[in-house]
């Protein structure tokens, strides 16, 4: 937490944007945070066609704050790397689910749109496997066969068939002896019912009668 609270304690810079000669560069996050002690700055852009310069401008120490830099040979080792264009798909799907100023139907368009041309899974997009190894040849008529079932391991015998008579356990775990004792559970229990309505009744009864003498 110290580090932490120093780092927020001296802020580096602020209102960081980046353009380049052609005009506006698409980029993310957008707008970018502000950097404080000892922090990188980290972005994904697209290089906009023709464009040879980057011009990052900021505010520092109170004061405005610019760096050129030359895209040249960020672009020749671009074309070198792979999922650098993903990963700017992916922060730009974000940025765009972010942005207040879009519609439901505009973030959605655009979602796709990127989706679709970079091969990312979306809230609107999704991803399907298509085997394109030919199974069959098409001159080739398709027929039946059976195939024979795998045996557990350790199991001697085959596996029941419609002309066969093994069968595998049930694996009941004793259910039959259960059911039996929950059948005699419940007659036991009748039976105590109704000898304990028996006597009680009888008792009552009893009572009634002292009663009606009492009162005689």
């Amino acid at each position: 937490m110290r580090k932490l609270f120093d780092r927020l304690s001296a802020p580096a810079m602020r209102d960081i944007v980046l353009t380049s000669e052609t005009g506006s560069l698409d980029y993310w996050p957008k707008p970018l945070p502000d950097l404080y002690l000892q922090e990188p700055l980290m972005v994904a852009f697209e290089i906009p066609k023709g464009a040879t310069d980057l011009m990052v401008t900021g505010e520092l120490n109170q004061r405005r704050w610019q760096h050129k830099v030359s895209l040249t040979n960020l672009e020749a080792s671009a074309e070198k790397a792979s999922g650098i264009d993903v990963l700017w798909a992916r922060n730009q799907i974000k940025s765009i689910g972010l942005n207040p100023d879009l519609s439901a139907d505009e973030k959605r368009e655009k979602i796709t749109q990127l989706g679709l041309s970079h091969h990312i899974v979306t809230a609107h997009t999704s991803l399907i496997a298509v085997d394109k190894t030919p199974v069959r040849p098409l001159h080739l008529v398709a027929s039946d066969k059976s195939i024979a079932l795998n045996r557990p391991s350790g199991m001697a015998v085959s596996l029941p068939t419609s002309n066969s008579s093994p069968r595998l356990a049930q694996a009941g775990l004793g259910s039959d002896l259960l059911t039996i004792l929950a059948c005699l559970m419940l007659v036991a229990g009748l039976g105590l019912m109704r000898l304990r309505l028996k006597l009680f009744g009888e008792c009552e009864m009893t009572i009634i009668a002292l009663r009606a003498r009492r009162e005689v």
